[in-house]
Order: C-alpha cells, then structure tokens, then sequence
C-alpha cells in the first residue's frame, strides 16, 4: 500500500491571475499516473528512481534484489548506496540494463535499508506500460516517457514524441520544446520536452534539457536511424521579473550558428527599471553590485547573438502575464543590431499566455518544416560578415560562428567581441574581454590568408599557418602590456565558474551539503531545509554529510565534482580557507574579509570558493554569526530567480529591516576568484 500526496500549487507566473478570466479562486486540473514505459518492450531509457523519506534517525539505501526469473533480460543494480538524514526526502537512483524486450505488468524489487541499529526492506511494485513505438494518426501527442541521469547520478525524465511515420530522405532532427501538447509537425520528427514548474526558472533547467537532447542521441543511435544534428525549438521567458536565463539568446549559440527558435513569449522587464523603483537607499555601488547578478537574465544585452539564428516570435495578444510590447521590444532589438535578421513577429489577437494553437497554425508549421529540412552546413556567403558575440559569463556560454569569449577583463560587466570580415583582413574588437579562441575551421573558406587585426594589431603569423594544420581552437589571451598573445599551452583555459552565488545551483552531481555533526542543531536543520527546498523546486539532488566524513574525502581528493554547501566553520571550512584561494580567511576562528573581522551580531556571510578538486564545480560558505544570521543567510539563499546575490555578500543585522542599506559588502570575485576592486564595495 502505498500514500501519495499531491500538492496542487498554483503557480501565477505559469497559469496567470484568476480573476483575468473572471474566476476568484484558482482552479487546477490534476492527472496523476505512476507506471514505467515501455516501447515494443524495451525500457525508454536505463534510469529508474524511488522516492523514499526518513521519518527519523539516518538510513542508507545499501542493496537491492529482484525476481531470479527476469535476470536473462533485465538487470537492475543501486547506482550508488543513498543516505537520507531524518524526515529528508530523497530519489533513490537504480540503474536498469535490458538485454532483450519483455512483456512485464509489474516490476517488482526490494530495497534493503540500514540504519546505525536497524535493518529494514522496502518493496517495491511498478506497473509497466507497453507503448507502440510510433504514433498513430490522430493520437494525443501526450509522449513517451524516457529516462536518464541527469548528471550521471540523478534519475530524470523527459518525454520524447514518436514520429508518426518511418523517415523519408535525410534523418530529421528532434526538436526541443517546453511543453508537449500537440503531435509532430509534419509526422516524421520527434519532440523532447525537458520541462518542470520547478527548474524551468533556473539555470539548471537549461543544462537538463541539452543532456536529455544528448542522451535522445544515444537511444536514437541504437532504436533509430541517427540524425545528422540537433535543432532546438526555444521559448522565451515567463512573465517579468521571474524570468530565467534567457535560453534563446545564450544557450542556442552552443549548438551551433544556424539554430532556429521560436519565441512564445516575450523578454522580461527589465532589471535596471524595476530596481531603480525599489531603492530607495543612497548605496548605489552596492546597487549596482548587486544587480550584476541580474546581467545574465536581461535578454536585451545579449540579443546580438541572434543575428544569424532564424526566429519566429509569436506572442498572444491578450496575455495578462507577460505584455505583448517585450516580444515587439526583442525583436527591434535585433533588427538594430542586424536589419537583415531572418527574425519575424507574429502576435495572435485575442489570445492569452498560454494556447494549443500557437503551434497549430500554417506558419509555425511551414517554419519549422523548413528549417528542419535545411540540415546542411550554411553556405559561406550565408554567414553574417559583420557579427558581435556578447557574454555576461563565459563558462556560461558558446561560440559564435567559431570565436568564444573565455575570460573578461572585469568580471561582473559585459564582454564583447566583434568580428568584421573584411577583402583584405578579419578585424576583430574587444571590449572587456581578456580571452578569446578562435575554431579555426569555422571560418569561412574565402578568408584563408586573411590576416586577423585584434584591436587594431595584427595577430601573429601562426594563425595562418595554424589555419592549414589543424582544425582545433586557437586561443590568445592578453598579457599585462595589452598585446593579445597565444596561448602558451594552446589549449582552451578552463573558464572561471562564478558571477552569482547561483552558480551553486548548476551541479554535476549531487550538491552535498557539510554540517557539523549528525546530533539535532540549527545547521542541520538549516541543511534539511536547503535539501527539502532543492527537491522541491529544482528536482535537485542534496546529500547530506558530516563535517568528519568531509575532511577524509578531502585528505583522500574523493569530494566528487558536485558542488558543495558548508554550513559552519567546522574543520573541513577551516582547511579550504587555510588554501588563501579568495579574500576571505580565519582568525582565531572568527571569518575575516581583507583582514576584517565579520563577528557583528547577527551578521550572514556567504560567498562562493573554488572546488579543491574540479575547476569547474564551486564551493558555496553559508555562514552566520549566530541563529539569526543563519538564518538569515538561509533567506537570501538563490532558490528562485530575482536574488540579488554575487559572488559574495555580507548581511548585517539591520538588513531584513533595511534593504539594500543593510548589506555591508557584496562583490564579483576576479579571475581565479582573486578580489575585483571594480566589481566589489566593502
């Protein structure tokens, strides 16, 4: 027997204020459905997951058994032993391996569980699904379950919309789009929707849906003809402040420099107005310190990188949520920085936020058709010879027909880089950029023997003779006299991961949280409630450990590349600290910043630091003076969009009272997390 509860939250920002449609209370429609998928007897994916909560005392998922019968062809093994602290919930993740189809009803298997004084088993039954493996004519374009770990750790879904047909010519890409609610366009592409309530405002969400594009790839490769590349279908924002990264302006570049996207809403309002209306302190460098965290998500700044990608903006032109003038505002934008950009705007009199025909119309419908059709390589003469490449933070982003921006002079402000390809050179601009590669193949044929004048100097020979030998990226970095210079390892540096505490969010594997102990305190506590607030909103795995168990893995380097919460200043805080890798130190056990002592009542701490073992994970201190700054700390914790928090951020007691005046010191860690005196006040 199993209780399931359902919390029905109604989320404004997705369904919108009732009272448009002249109801006064918020009406839901829930369908809940527990099963497994399988098509023509074979599982969608190799990743299953069990959620299970410690009512009491710690348990760790140690084992795991299931019917001798199904062995030949089914194998199910625990990816990792799971530990769950008292009343935490967590996803126990199991990895299935299918050698030939089966017809099952039910899959059953027992989870063996330990506690420090008691053994215990779960059993567990799932009803299994058998699903055709293409769609038939007329049929609800509901999709297919599959699966996968997000991470290589965390069992995640996603649905996959089979084509109704076997393919005729090429192989089609899939598309990618929030919401599966219509069958394919034309019946032989397939559809992934990689979407939750939760996620879809944060940067985590963005990453989900390019790994579960990966992890389409590799079961196409083995069930469907492969295909030639991926086409994304990206939707712009929610309604205003509430909006993510924007997903069509940093993220579609990644995939490549022909990717068409299609716009169902429009661009958020922008930060700077709104702030602008809520301070009312005269701590304007603070301000604006911590707005910088907010630069990522203004889609207007970084619309240049649009320029070549084919858009088709559609927004409804009675949607209460977001206005329809921020898709006209994105879309003049563009055409600003290219008059001639293949982007069109398309607004539906009458309609709301959210209708099922914003796809079921001729025009999205031959858009999409034609663009998926167009699979090869644009033609040279097809390539924008004057183009602006924009980041806010470079780990965070792509290329741009070749050139990546890889570290910025000042972090915490714009970096661009514009490229005119010209009859007689490729001449290139910076501004704030202290990195950059080129991919050498990507430039276009014509330009071979075309010198490369990087801010009116010319770059060194070696790019020619490079352009010739080898089709790897070419980076150059500026050195201290200005002069952009090669690379000396000529290999891609790793990109710094910071710019905003939420990068903590961003995890490849399961964010483990570090406590002082396992007894009952507020640390603990304050871990539960991060871990319970993860899950929730996130679908983000949490585990948690003890400040012991954290120095060993430390002294043995077998942290794992998750990113870390540390909650205290316990041995394993002591010890990284002791590393001098940012501004901020011990003395005496009191933490210090610049030599400055934090120990003001009430006051919270919290800054990112550098992982010990993988340059591209983060460390997140969360630290309080004493319960209320805990708790305090706790409460500008980033687990939703529009959190002004940098890299790091002091609290002072009066800040719940007095805003923005409140904060004592906020700022953008450098390059190699060093202090950045343009992008800090303290």
């Amino acid at each position: 027997m199993y209780d399931i509860f359902v919390s029905g939250d109604y989320e404004i920002r997705l369904f919108g204020d009732p009272r448009h449609d002249g109801e006064s209370v918020p009406k839901l429609s829930i369908t809940l459905t527990v099963d497994i998928e399988q098509p023509d007897g074979w599982a969608f994916g190799d990743a299953l997951g069990v959620g299970v909560t410690a009512h009491d005392g710690w348990w760790t998922m140690q084992n795991l058994t299931f019917s001798s019968e199904l062995q030949d062809s089914l194998k199910l093994e625990l990816l990792h032993q799971t530990r769950l602290a008292p009343t935490q919930t967590r996803v126990i993740p199991i990895k299935l391996t299918q050698t030939r189809p089966i017809a099952l009803e039910m899959l059953r298997f027992t989870l063996e569980v330990v506690s420090e004084n008691a053994t215990t088993s779960l059993d567990i039954a799932l009803p299994v699904r058998q699903r055709e493996r293409w769609m038939q004519p007329g049929e609800p374009g509901a999709g297919i379950k599959a699966s996968y770990f997000w991470g290589g750790a965390v069992p995640t879904a996603f649905l996959v919309t089979a084509p109704q047909a076997i393919n005729v010519g090429h192989p089609k890409p899939p598309m990618v789009r929030e919401w599966i609610s219509s069958p394919p366009i034309s019946g032989y592409e397939r559809s992934l929707n990689k979407s939750t309530a939760g996620p879809y405002f944060q940067q985590a969400a963005l990453h989900g849906a390019w790994t579960g594009m990966g992890q389409a790839h590799k079961m196409h490769g083995v069930r469907w003809t492969p295909f030639i590349k991926f086409y994304t279908t990206a939707f712009s924002g929610e309604n205003g402040v509430s909006r993510s990264r924007p997903k069509f302006c940093l993220w579609d570049i990644r995939m490549g420099d022909k990717e068409p996207g299609t716009w169902r809403a429009g661009s958020p309002i922008k930060w700077s107005e709104l702030c602008r209306l809520l301070d009312t302190s005269n701590h304007k460098p603070i301000r604006a310190i911590l707005d910088s965290s907010l630069t990522p998500d203004d889609n207007d700044l970084f619309l240049s990188n649009l320029v070549d990608t084919p858009i088709l903006a559609i927004h409804g032109g009675n949607d209460e949520n977001v206005p329809v003038w921020h898709t006209r505002e994105a879309v003049s934008v563009l055409k600003t920085w290219n008059p001639d950009a293949n982007v069109t705007f398309r607004e539906d009199p009458g309609e709301p936020h959210w209708y099922p025909s914003v796809f079921e119309n001729e025009q999205v419908r031959s858009f999409i058709s034609s663009t998926l059709e167009s699979t090869a390589k644009p033609a040279d003469g097809a390539i924008a010879r004057v183009f602006t490449l924009t980041v806010a933070i470079p780990s965070d982003s792509g290329s741009m027909h070749g050139w990546s921006i890889l570290a910025l002079t000042i972090p915490g402000r714009l970096g661009r880089l514009t490229v005119e390809i010209g009859k007689s050179a490729i001449r290139v601009h910076t501004k704030n950029v202290k990195a950059f590669s080129i991919h050498l193949g990507a430039l276009p044929k014509d330009t071979s023997g075309l010198p490369i004048h990087v801010d009116g100097k010319r770059l060194p020979s070696l790019v020619n003779e490079e352009r010739n030998t080898s089709d790897r990226p070419l980076t150059f970095a500026k050195s201290s006299g200005g002069q952009w210079m090669p690379h000396v390892e000529r290999i891609v540096p790793n990109k710094s991961p910071t710019g905003r505490i939420a990068k903590v969010l961003d995890s490849a594997r399961a964010i483990t949280i570090v406590i002082p102990a396992k007894k009952a305190s507020q640390e603990l506590s304050a871990a539960l409630r991060l871990a319970h607030n993860l899950d929730v909103y996130l679908k983000l795995d949490a585990d948690i450990i003890v400040d012991e168990e954290a120095v060993q893995k430390l002294a043995e380097s077998s942290l794992g590349s998750g990113n870390i919460i540390v909650l205290g200043l316990g041995h394993f805080a002591q010890a990284l600290l002791r590393q001098q890798k940012t501004a901020f130190g011990l003395t005496h056990g009191v933490l210090t910043l610049k030599g400055r002592l934090l120990d003001k009542p009430n006051m919270a701490t919290l800054f990112l630091h550098p992982h010990p073992e993988h340059a591209s994970s983060v460390i997140l201190f969360m630290h309080g003076v004493d319960s209320a700054g805990l708790e305090r700390a706790l409460r500008v914790f980033p687990i939703r969009t529009g959190v002004t928090v940098p890299d790091w951020i002091v609290l002072g007691g009066q800040a719940d009272e007095r805003g923005t005046a409140g904060v004592e010191g906020a700022g953008v860690w450098g390059n190699d997390c060093g202090w950045n005196e343009a992008v800090s006040a303290f």
